[in-house]
């Protein structure tokens, strides 16, 4: 026992020198396994108390038997139900089966998880967040080309790729929040903050902001750029307004001053954070200039694109850094706790099911060997090897049973919770435990049939001569 685990930490270490690399992009860290010796101390610690765990059984089952027992092999063989045998094997026979339960307990825990998480991964992945997030590439104006913008945007709109461009003064996944607005025939009990952005145009065009009554701010109507408000669904709400197009209202628009006027129009809601958070109330006003830049492109070659865009910048605004990214990029941002999640668990998952293979491999090795008799006899006495496969698998079967109804509330509870987290989420369906315990169940069944069927269809001659 103590050599095996000896060659077992020598498989670990290089297991781990080949796998921490990708330990470290996935986690997005930097852990190095330093071999001083405390960590050498621990690693040969930790392998001597496991071989030492794992020869305390065999020895303690071998010294309980009585010689007598031996020679007259009156120890009952595993899984045998006969009580007459003078080895009462049920307490042995208990543990290998709690050990399996455990496994597969474990083994349909992760599989449901990883099948929730991808399920509302795909389904954060498939929302329809109210804009376009596609093709859009956002640039952080500095100073320069801040005072240089009109000139910049014309030139960046000779580029046939390039379709519209707007400002914003903030990035579209992050905003200003301003105090509860002031409107006209305010009867709402409600308290709230609203978030602000103030953008040109274009912006709507730029982004694909539906609008859904009313018009977004236009340059045909000279009054928007002053007292223009553009408010979305989220906001109409917790204004409580009925006929919302025309309402009279004011803000502090980020700055020391209030902005006053009237409501222009009202547009879907946007996921612009994540699906964690239930959107907020917000309002869009007028401004010629922003600190942020973006650009709706036509154009699926986006290193092509960029490298355009950054030497038409440069030559305008020489002196600038150039800070830019693609919206999509920065909306999978917000997930990547999920996304990260979502592969540990998978590889879980799948050291899960292969330590679970193995230790059912060995355990349906041992049973068989120790029935090869009984079934010998049984197929002298007519047996099919239908009949057989049915005895020898559904003790497995009954197991894999028992560690589904083990895991089924475990998972469901883990995972629920871990959906609260989310204010807009899939819905957790019992066909996902349903499944997983499928799944445990074929992984069982594969992993057993082959020596099972190959048992089942020997010649009972070969299992009685010995006899």
């Amino acid at each position: 026992a103590q050599i095996l685990a000896l060659v077992a930490l020598g498989f670990a270490l290089i297991f781990i020198d080949l796998l921490l690399p990708s330990v470290n992009n996935l986690l997005k860290v930097n852990l190095d396994l330093s071999y001083n010796f405390f960590t050498i101390l621990t690693l040969f610690g930790f392998s001597a108390l496991t071989g030492l765990i794992s020869g305390i059984y065999p020895a303690s089952f071998l010294s309980s038997l009585r010689p007598i027992d031996l020679i007259k092999k009156t120890i009952r063989p595993f899984g045998s139900s006969n009580k007459n045998n003078s080895y009462p094997n049920a307490q042995k026979l208990s543990l290998r089966s709690g050990l399996v339960i455990f496994q597969f307990a474990l083994t349909i825990i992760l599989i449901s998880g990883i099948m929730v998480i991808s399920q509302q991964v795909q389904f954060m992945n498939q929302k329809d967040l109210g804009f376009n997030k596609e093709n859009i590439l956002i640039v952080h104006m500095q100073d320069q080309l801040m005072r240089k913008y009109e000139i910049a945007k014309n030139k960046l709109l000779q580029i046939p790729e390039i379709s519209s461009i707007s400002t914003s003064r903030s990035p579209l996944t992050s905003w200003q929040m301003s105090d509860m607005p002031v409107w006209d025939g305010n009867q709402s009990d409600n308290i709230f903050d609203m978030g602000i952005n103030s953008v040109d145009y274009d912006f709507d065009e730029t982004i694909g902001i539906e609008v859904i009554e009313g018009r977004f701010l236009t340059k045909e109507y000279l009054k928007d750029a002053t007292d223009g408000f553009v408010i979305n669904e989220a906001a109409v709400k917790a204004m409580e307004l009925k006929n919302p197009v025309g309402t009279k209202m004011s803000i502090f628009d980020g700055t020391p001053y209030e902005r006053k006027g009237e409501i222009i129009g009202i547009i879907k809601n946007m996921h612009t954070e994540s699906l964690h958070t239930e959107i907020k109330p917000f309002v869009y006003m007028y401004s010629p200039t922003g600190s942020y830049m973006f650009i709706k492109t036509n154009s699926s070659t986006n290193s092509t694109i960029v490298e355009t865009i950054k030497n038409k910048i440069e030559q305008i605004a020489p002196n600038d850094p150039i800070e830019l990214s693609f919206l999509e990029d920065d909306l999978n941002k917000l997930y990547s706790s999920e996304q990260t999640t979502e592969k540990l668990i998978g590889y879980s998952s799948l050291i899960a099911i292969i330590i679970s293979c193995l230790g059912l491999f060995g355990l349906s090795f041992y049973g068989l060997q120790k029935r090869i008799k009984e079934i010998g006899i049984r197929k002298v006495n007519g047996a099919a090897v239908s009949e057989i496969l049915i005895m020898l698998n559904k003790d497995f079967v009954k197991w894999v049973a028992i560690a589904f109804v083990i895991a089924v509330p475990v998972a469901w509870y883990a995972m629920n919770s871990w959906l609260q987290k989310f204010a807009y989420k899939s819905e957790l369906s019992w066909w996902i435990f349903a499944l997983a315990g499928l799944m445990a169940l074929l992984i069982a069944l594969i992993t057993i049939s082959f020596q099972t069927f190959k048992v089942a269809r020997r010649n009972p001659v070969e299992a009685l001569r010995y006899e």
